[in-house]
C-alpha cells in the first residue's frame, strides 16, 4: 500500500510542477510547507479514486 501512496504523491507533484513550471525540489518545498504531503497521504483513499 506503501509503494501505492508513494506513486500517487509523485504522480500529484509532476502534474502541479508542469502546470506551474516549477523544479520538483520546489513543488516538494512548497507541498512539506502547507502539508500537501500530508494530505495526500492521509487522505489517500479518497483522493485517488478523482
Amino acid at each position: 500500500m506503501e509503494k501505492k501512496i508513494n506513486d500517487f504523491i509523485v504522480f500529484c507533484m509532476e502534474i502541479y510542477k508542469s502546470k506551474k513550471s516549477m523544479t520538483g525540489k520546489e513543488v516538494y518545498e512548497l507541498f512539506e510547507k502547507y502539508g500537501v504531503l500530508n494530505y495526500l497521504q492521509e487522505g489517500y483513499e479518497v483522493l485517488h479514486t478523482m
